[in-house]
């Protein structure tokens, strides 16, 4: 596993999402799940089940996504419950582990190929606020180049907002996954866009 993108930083919780819904998303902590809560969430849904975990570096959070859509439905499940009873038992502790687990569970490699694209949207709210894809881009532009016009042109992602703005680092494959960063900052209880946290970013990928 090429993860030169991961920092290795704890796992502080998971959530889980049916059809990429994560404004309804099931949000899990270590101490507050009931596995028989999440046995019946998870026979609630459809059979596109993605994952998340999120954990914090430095002064900013990110998370790793992965979505099980190519698998049975049942197995979708079965993978989910394995990856949340291991997080619980603290078998994952740090994304690292969370990786290297997800890694096992679905017999594939994450982290080492290059993004197939970067977006940028607010967290948890990447379909209610919309996302804009800013790079690949047909001119050979850099990433934070790329960023920049895309905010010029849709000066909302500038607004103070209640939920922080992030980047994702999408990957495609049989199981698309994702790594993202949040590049906010608190201004008076409002989330801003960091161009410093975006920068940083950015110069990783």
């Amino acid at each position: 596993m090429a993860n030169t993108l991961i920092t290795c930083s704890p796992v502080t919780h998971l959530q889980l999402a049916f059809d990429g819904q994560w404004e309804t998303s099931l949000s899990v902590g270590r101490d507050n799940t009931c596995i028989t809560e999440l046995g019946a969430w998870l026979s609630s849904g459809s059979s596109d089940l993605s994952i998340e975990a999120f954990y914090s570096v430095a002064n900013h959070s990110e998370f790793i996504g992965v979505r099980f859509a190519t698998l049975a439905s049942e197995r979708q499940r079965e993978v989910a419950f394995q990856l949340v009873e291991a997080f619980v038992a603290r078998n994952i502790e740090t994304s690292n582990a969370f990786v290297e687990r997800v890694e096992l569970l679905l017999a594939v490699s994450l982290f080492d190929a290059s993004p197939s694209f970067l977006e940028l949207g607010k967290v948890n709210a990447w379909r209610s606020f919309g996302a804009i894809v800013f790079w690949p881009d047909q001119t050979g532009r850099a990433p934070l180049i790329c960023l920049e016009d895309a905010l010029a042109a849709n000066t909302r992602y500038r607004e103070p907002s209640a939920l922080p703005y992030a980047i994702e680092l999408g990957f495609s494959g049989r199981f698309p996954y994702w790594l993202g960063s949040s590049i906010s900052e608190r201004v008076n209880s409002a989330y801003v866009i960091s161009d410093t946290l975006a920068s940083s970013l950015l110069s990783r990928v």
